[in-house]
């Protein structure tokens, strides 16, 4: 009888233990955006193409995320805008319709970044039909082709009115892409 009862802890700790090492599944679209952060952040200025965005049909970002962006720039600088709009966009429900709009802006002004995020975007769609073509990941997808939505999307709270929870949603990103704080990519 004590037996099964060790046996059965020992499995309950190895069944939490799995769960705990589930990610969240990414569509292909955040992780293009997410993979090509750093050069975003480097040479994109939110100011450009903040405009651009809302003037879409429909628009990329609220009247709230305008003025967040907007006032973040002012306040903390240019890069902190640039990561501010993207986790505007990313917080988006339609991250597919908002990526090719997204892409379509910078394709004007900022061919470079359009040309990086097309490619990494089409390198992961190909890995994944890839992958799924051939079983070698039946069970698990490389990336998500949906997008799961906030259950209670009322109470949510924008990311660009704190910086810090911006820089917490990153990290979270780059941890789930397997890159540790100080930018190197981990082994794990």
């Amino acid at each position: 009888m004590k037996s099964e009862s060790n046996i059965e802890a020992k499995n309950l700790g190895t069944i939490e233990q799995k769960l705990g090492e589930i990610k969240p599944m990414l569509s292909c679209e955040e992780l293009a955006i997410m993979r090509n952060l750093p050069a975003l952040v480097s040479d994109l200025d939110s100011m450009d193409i903040i405009d651009h965005l809302t003037a879409t049909t429909p628009p990329l970002i609220t009247p709230t995320d305008y003025e967040s962006i907007i006032a973040t720039s002012q306040r903390e600088g240019r890069r902190a805008g640039v990561r501010c709009l993207i986790a505007c966009l990313l917080r988006r429900s339609e991250i597919q319709k908002v990526f090719r709009s997204f892409l379509n802006i910078l394709k004007e002004d900022y061919g470079h970044l359009f040309d990086l995020l097309d490619k990494t975007y089409e390198s992961l769609k190909n890995k994944n039909n890839y992958e799924s073509d051939y079983g070698a990941l039946n069970k698990i997808s490389f990336c998500s082709s949906s997008v799961l939505e906030a259950e209670n999307p009322v109470t949510v709270t924008t990311p660009c009115q704190s910086i810090s929870k911006d820089v917490d949603h990153s990290k979270m990103f780059l941890k789930g892409l397997g890159v540790s704080e100080n930018g190197n990519y981990s082994t794990n």
